[in-house]
């Protein structure tokens, strides 16, 4: 089984650009950790869901 990045490497190469971009804005950043848990919520994605948890400051 592959790794979603050696699937899709240009997807997450432009995923990282758009995650870096949202941490310079100025979204508050419980709500921006927030935002990225419920849309590894709906994608499935559990391995990246439990790593942004763990990451999160709720």
């Amino acid at each position: 089984m592959s790794l979603p990045i050696q699937q899709s490497p240009e997807f997450f190469k432009q995923l990282k650009a758009f995650s870096s971009a949202v941490k310079e804005s100025t979204i508050e950043e419980t709500i921006r950790d927030r935002a990225v848990i419920r849309a590894l919520h709906i994608n499935g994605c559990i391995v990246c869901k439990d790593m942004h948890i763990e990451l999160a400051s709720l």
